[in-house]
């Protein structure tokens, strides 16, 4: 009976010693499905509604905005659809704009130059800076790492797979013009907090697009 207790022991004692090993292997597994390598073609920049909304110095976006807003936005930048748009009219209208933050809404009318005390939603706050992002990346070539466009770059897979960044944005800006999306709006705004915060400067971890067009 004691040889019988002892050889249980041992078999419940190699058990734990192996279930052990497996979830220590296991978090090694994670931790590199978790972070992957991100070469130059996929080295993207999306700034954050902070980032562009900042007071502009020293060479950061907000700065960039300034020198470059008449040029690339002649007529103002609008995001949003049909009459449920926002229309900046310079680069100070965007900085009294960002950052704003609160729970997800969509534009209720026609707007021109809206600051944060007017409308908060951080949802509509990042469609703002995947925008300018977008379009600051087709104006200055040096303005991300990547030899290629970010707008016409390809989501790798989820929800979105296949569709092309500015098809995305598209999406996007219907969704907070509160048009009717084939996706929830939360899922479009969850995919957006995904993209947004994986490129954002100094924080790759994924490569989420698929390079398409070099840039010329």
């Amino acid at each position: 009976m004691k040889g019988l207790l002892t050889i249980f022991a041992l078999i419940i004692t190699i058990s734990a010693v192996n279930a052990q090993d497996y979830y220590m292997i296991d978090d090694v597994e994670d931790s590199f499905t978790t972070e992957s390598f991100s070469d130059a073609n996929n080295d993207f920049r999306i700034e954050s509604p902070g980032a562009w909304g900042a007071r502009a110095h020293n060479g950061n976006c907000a700065e960039e905005l300034q020198e470059n807003f008449d040029r690339m936005f002649p007529e103002g930048v609008e995001i949003g659809k049909n009459a449920n748009v926002l229309v900046f009219t310079s680069a100070e209208a965007v900085s009294n704009f960002l950052p704003t933050a609160g729970p997800l809404k969509s534009i209720p009318t026609t707007t021109i130059d809206p600051t944060s005390r007017e409308l908060r939603s951080s949802f509509i706050a990042k469609v703002l800076a995947l925008k300018l992002s977008i379009r600051m990346d087709q104006a200055n070539r040096d303005f991300s790492n990547s030899d290629h466009k970010l707008a016409k770059c390809i989501i790798k897979d989820g929800l979105f797979e296949g569709t092309s960044v500015a098809r995305f944005l598209d999406i996007c800006e219907a969704a907070i013009g509160g048009e009717t999306t084939a996706v929830p709006v939360l899922l479009i705004e969850k995919q957006l907090n995904r993209l947004c915060n994986n490129y954002a400067p100094g924080q790759i971890s994924q490569d989420l697009l698929i390079p398409v067009e070099q840039k010329i």
